[in-house]
């Protein structure tokens, strides 16, 4: 009971580790309520349903990873909040432009599928894509500011928003049999979490000044052109590869399959994704913060590394034997592909957990080329993997090279990560 105390005081005591966990403790109370509904909703919806919603949202998240050209990162980065305000006027701008681009293209893209006969099947939810995507983009502009600020209360409320509202709507359109309710409820939630983080800013001491025209504007775009020019790239290919088991599972298996895959990866990496951006946005602040003061970060940001692996490290082996019972338990019998799925992406996810929190290393040091050329390999190399368990019509062995090719890219960029942070260490020292 006293080393509990002890490290309740060190918490209390340690801002950054206070703020990381308000937003893993916020964060973990809205994953437990969705995992509590989620049997009842693998329950209302068959996998194949899952496969769908799997398909249209990772269109989402390409659209959305281009939304605002990736300004959204840089927000934490200027010393002055004039800078960081005209940084979310050019996001804006950009996501505004989009946004008014999805519907015209979705129909010339429909008309020419019709007329060649393609059967791309866009549904009304398509359309929904301009106001979907404008909201992401928005939500993620002002998740920036929150960072910038350290509104961490505000952005625990919004991911409370989102995952609650998304659970319990989509429970509710699952017993009046709504057909598309998947889909529509992650607009609905879309548009609520939005909302929350617009009115709760406004009502802070830091409101960013948006103006559609001032003289910073363009000095500002300039000064950081590396976003839109290279972590756009970089983004764009990481979603895209990412998704690439929902797209070619559709195509050479079947929506029973992608669903699996989803609902695999969603009970996977749900945890992880929850500490990733937990401890991302609290970290990235204070070793910029620390950066910009002078003072070495290596030590401090290895600390934070050997904890989370010890934590992964535990989980995942726990993970491997208890899989079967859990999915069997908590979904039913439609999910035993699920089971394998999970098994096999257990070290990626271990190895996802320890660089995640890291990914604003290279956007800080400038570095976003190489970034982009990692990515672009690991792209070819994930096309690899699911190239040969297509050709042998296995879909776990797909599965499992494209995670194995996870661990081996993840693996080199933690070694980039640590020499990264050397250097920037020795660079100190020569100074002093």
């Amino acid at each position: 009971m006293k080393i509990f105390y002890q490290h309740l005081f060190h918490i209390k005591k340690s801002e950054i580790r206070r703020n990381i966990s308000l937003l893993i403790g916020g964060n973990g109370i809205a994953q437990v309520v969705s995992l509590i509904i989620y049997p009842f909703i693998a329950r209302l919806f068959s996998p194949s349903a899952f496969g769908q919603l799997a398909v249209l949202f990772s269109i989402h998240s390409l659209m959305t990873t281009v939304a605002s050209g990736r300004y959204e990162l840089a927000v934490v980065l200027p010393a002055e909040n004039r800078h960081a305000s005209a940084l979310i006027s050019i996001g804006l701008r950009i996501a505004l432009i989009l946004s008014v681009l999805i519907t015209p293209a979705l129909m010339i893209i429909d008309h020419l599928s019709e007329l060649f006969n393609f059967n791309l099947n866009i549904n009304g939810w398509f359309y929904l894509l301009s106001l979907t995507v404008f909201m992401a983009a928005y939500a993620q502009l002002l998740n920036g500011w929150c960072i910038r600020f350290k509104l961490v209360k505000i952005l625990v409320g919004a991911s409370l928003m989102l995952n609650i509202s998304t659970a319990f709507i989509k429970l509710g359109l699952g017993f009046l049999h709504i057909e598309d309710g998947l889909l529509y409820s992650f607009v609905i939630a879309q548009v609520l979490m939005t909302g929350f983080l617009f009115l709760m800013i406004q009502k802070s001491a830091f409101k960013p000044n948006i103006q559609p025209f001032n003289n910073d504007i363009i000095p500002v775009a300039k000064t950081y052109i590396n976003f839109p020019k290279y972590t756009l790239a970089i983004s764009l290919l990481n979603t895209f590869s990412t998704n690439l088991p929902v797209y070619l599972l559709a195509i050479y298996f079947s929506n029973n399959l992608t669903g699996q895959f989803s609902m695999a990866f969603a009970l996977l990496f749900k945890p992880v994704i929850l500490y990733n951006g937990s401890v991302y946005q609290v970290l990235m602040q204070r070793v910029i913060e620390m950066h910009h003061k002078g003072k070495k970060i290596r030590s401090f940001v290895n600390r934070v590394i050997f904890r989370t692996l010890l934590i992964a490290i535990l989980a995942g082996v726990m993970l491997f034997f208890l899989v079967p019972l859990i999915i069997r338990l908590y979904l039913g019998n439609n999910w035993d592909i699920a089971i394998s799925l999970c098994r096999v992406m257990i070290p990626w996810a271990i190895l996802s957990a320890l660089a995640g929190p890291l990914a604003f290393i290279p956007n800080m040091f400038n570095r976003q080329f190489k970034s982009l050329v990692i990515d672009i390999f690991y792209l070819l190399l994930r096309l690899c993997a699911l190239a040969i368990g297509i050709l042998l019509k296995n879909a776990i062995l797909a599965i499992g090279l494209f995670a194995f090719a996870g661990v081996v890219v993840i693996f080199y960029q933690l070694m980039w990560y640590r020499k990264l942070l050397i250097e920037a260490d020795q660079n100190k020292e020569q100074v002093v």
